[in-house]
């Protein structure tokens, strides 16, 4: 899938969840903060694109509502990969396993979107773009006939634009807490297309007084 046919779909989505909040959300904080757990499945790694890989870290974010159904988000998140990877020496031949740590990182921005709100839980979404960073390293030791190990390092890093799609189940545990189930699919452009699917939990904190 290219940039080009993702991005009027994106344009779109957005649109349709702009309107949709004016029939059905409700009265709520002004602010909220989130924080936890997230596992990446499905992005390919960039020394071996044939392998998918998954990676566990953390999300964070912050949204200050502009109005009761719309707001504006900032979202920072870090995962981490560490595999073993076949390689082959470029010059002397011979196979060896080393470790690839495959860590990325990500800087977003845009709306979040208040689509359903009650007493028992919140339904949302949000449409964001921004930083995507990958840092990769890749260390093997290749075996020599003298017996000594001979040791390559291979390192990357990237900067390029990432986005993320996604919505959002809050269940409230209490006036200001809830606790958030939230699936996304992060985009990261390259030559084509990568995409990955991303889960993330943890708790949400809401504050700045509400709506009238």
């Amino acid at each position: 899938m290219s940039p080009k046919t993702v991005f009027p779909k994106v344009l779109f989505l957005t649109a349709v969840l702009s309107a949709a909040p004016l029939a059905f959300a409700q009265e709520d904080f002004r602010v909220e903060a989130f924080g936890g757990f997230a596992h990446q499945r499905g992005d390919q790694s960039h020394y071996f694109p044939q392998t998918s890989q998954e990676r566990n870290g953390w999300v964070a974010s912050q949204t200050v509502y502009i109005r009761p159904w719309l707001g504006i988000e900032a979202e920072i998140s870090e995962m981490y990969g560490s595999y073993d990877q076949p390689a082959v020496h470029p010059e002397r031949g011979g196979t060896a396993f080393g470790n690839l740590q495959d860590d990325r990182r990500t800087f977003l921005f845009g709306p979040r979107f208040r689509i359903l709100s009650n007493e028992r839980f919140t339904l949302g979404a949000h449409v964001l773009a921004g930083l995507a960073q990958g840092t990769r390293e890749f260390g093997v030791l290749f075996p020599s006939q003298s017996g000594t190990n001979i040791p390559m390092l291979l390192t990357d890093t990237s900067n390029r634009f990432g986005g993320a799609i996604g919505g959002s189940l809050d269940v409230h545990l209490s006036e200001r807490f809830s606790w958030r189930i939230q699936p996304d699919w992060m985009i990261r452009p390259r030559q084509g297309l990568d995409s990955s699917f991303r889960v993330s939990t943890g708790v949400v904190f809401r504050f700045g007084g509400r709506w009238n």
